[in-house]
């Protein structure tokens, strides 16, 4: 056998070595949870801040969070992607940094299957269907009714072009075979204020943000865009409840690793995340949030991430909607 065959080998060895070693120590030090988005309240936030601490109880070492902004999530993401697959640098993102983002930011410096592990898919907003207190119309069929009567009309905001509240409100003019015009905003709040000063007419925020308003009367709730009823609002139906089928846009938040991290370390941060999901002040804080729990394997999130790549991607390409 020729000599550099064998030091390659040697040195394959090694390194396999040195991983498995490492992977029975795992952790020995900080853990760092890179969020490639700005701070801030809502569902993104307590997600994090209420599973970060429960890491770190039952991991024995620091668990610390950094906020790496920009190029919709492509800067903190390609951070994580060039660390070492080691299991001390995690990437805590959104649906949109993966499954929107290979679609909306051209030149994406990573690609989110090939080049991270994924680990978790932790949890999912609830979200909700609210209009401005004039509109008239009060829940989902007398907005289809109106809408069909008085075509193009209606607007409703959204965070951006390409965000989740886009491709939710495109995908309910499809389904429904309603026109209502788009009117993006630069991030959430300024769509939710949008919507309570009345220049634009719905929006589909997180239930997070919708309570605090509710008693006010600053907002109206339609319909709830998820499979079930959420008990801290049962009194609020489904939209699939008048529009059967009807699933918004991808929504979910979830961790990853650097590309080919060790099984062991993946497993061991797959099942402590998985008992914090459970945790009951985790719980608790999630449902005043209005949060749903997921957990799971990370080949339900692999396959969570691929399914809705493709679907953001019909979505995206129908609505000519081109990477900037």
């Amino acid at each position: 056998m020729p000599f550099w065959s064998r030091s390659a080998i040697a040195a394959a060895s090694f390194c396999a070595m040195a991983m498995q070693a490492g992977a029975q120590t795992y952790p020995a030090k900080l853990i760092r949870v890179i969020a490639p988005f700005p701070p801030g309240g809502g569902a993104t936030e307590i997600i994090i801040r209420m599973v970060a601490p429960k890491l770190q109880e039952t991991l024995g070492q620091s668990v610390i969070i950094e906020n790496r902004a920009g190029a919709n999530g492509a800067i903190g993401s390609e951070l994580v992607m060039r660390s070492p697959a080691d299991g001390y640098t995690l990437l805590y993102c959104t649906s949109g940094t993966f499954a929107t983002s290979v679609y909306l930011v051209k030149n994406l410096p990573f690609d989110p299957v090939r080049d991270f592990s994924p680990i978790n898919l932790m949890a999912s907003p609830l979200t909700t269907f609210v209009a401005h207190p004039s509109v008239p119309f009060n829940s989902i069929r007398e907005l289809i009714d109106y809408a069909k009567k008085n075509p193009g009309t209606l607007t409703f905001a959204s965070a951006g072009i390409g965000s989740m509240q886009h491709l939710t409100g495109e995908a309910f003019k499809s389904t429904t075979g309603i026109d209502m015009l788009h009117v993006p905003y630069k991030g959430a709040a300024p769509a939710t204020n949008a919507v309570i000063a009345g220049q634009v007419h719905i929006y589909f925020p997180g239930t997070s943000a919708v309570k605090p308003l509710l008693p006010s009367g600053k907002l109206k709730v339609l319909g709830l865009l998820e499979t079930r009823r959420f008990a801290g609002m049962p009194d609020i139906p489904t939209v699939s409840e008048t529009v059967p089928g009807f699933t918004k846009a991808a929504s979910w938040f979830a961790m990853f690793g650097p590309a080919a991290m060790p099984q062991p370390i993946l497993l061991r941060l797959n099942g402590e995340i998985n008992k914090a999901l459970k945790h009951p002040d985790v719980l608790a804080r999630f449902d005043d949030a209005g949060i749903a729990a997921i957990g799971g394997t990370p080949e339900e999130l692999a396959a969570t991430l691929k399914t809705d790549i493709e679907k953001s991607g019909t979505l995206i390409r129908a609505l000519g909607i081109v990477p900037e």
